[in-house]
C-alpha cells in the first residue's frame, strides 16, 4: 500500500512539472482541443435547436390535426343540434294535435249512437243526459249526423223535442 502511494505522489508531482513546462507545440494543442470542444458545443446547440424545430413541426402538425378533427366535431355538432331542434318542434306538433285529439274524444263521449228510424238503419248521434256527462254542463238535447260529428260542426244539428 505504501508503495502504491509513493507512486501516486511521483506521478502527481511529474504531470505538476511537466505542466509548467509546457512548450508551444502543446498550447496549440491545446487550443486545438479547445477549437474541437467549441465546435461540438456549437453542433450540439445546433442539434438541440433542430430537436426543437423538429418538436416544433410535430406540435404544430398536431395542432393542425387537432383543429382540424374539432371542426368536424363542431359540424357533426350543429347537425345534431338542427336534428334536436327538428325533432322539437315535430314533437311540440304532436303534442299539439294530442291535445286536440284529446277534445275531440271527450267531445265525442257527449253523445251515444242512437237509431233514429227503427228498421230503416237511419241513425243520429244525441247528447247524453245531463247525468252521464262529466262535464255536466246543462245543453240543449240534440242530434248530430255522423259527418257533423267528424268536423265538429254541430251548429248544424237538428234540435230534439
Amino acid at each position: 500500500m505504501i508503495i502504491y502511494r509513493a507512486f501516486k505522489i511521483q506521478v502527481f508531482t511529474n504531470t505538476y512539472h511537466h505542466a509548467t513546462s509546457l512548450n508551444e507545440t502543446e498550447f496549440v494543442v491545446i487550443d486545438l482541443i479547445s477549437g474541437i470542444l467549441s465546435n461540438l458545443s456549437a453542433a450540439k446547440s445546433i442539434g438541440d435547436g433542430l430537436v426543437d424545430l423538429r418538436d416544433a413541426n410535430v406540435v404544430a402538425s398536431v395542432k393542425a390535426d387537432l383543429t382540424e378533427r374539432i371542426l368536424n366535431a363542431q359540424a357533426h355538432l350543429s347537425q345534431v343540434l338542427a336534428s334536436i331542434i327538428e325533432k322539437d318542434a315535430r314533437i311540440a306538433e304532436l303534442e299539439s294535435r294530442c291535445r286536440e285529439l284529446e277534445k275531440e274524444k271527450l267531445d265525442r263521449s257527449r253523445y251515444e249512437l242512437r237509431e233514429l228510424a227503427p228498421g230503416r238503419g237511419v241513425f243520429a248521434y244525441a247528447l247524453k243526459p245531463d247525468n252521464e256527462l262529466v262535464e255536466h254542463r246543462s245543453e240543449v238535447p240534440h242530434l248530430v249526423c255522423q259527418p257533423c260529428l267528424d268536423i265538429r260542426a254541430f251548429h248544424h244539428a237538428a234540435s230534439f223535442a
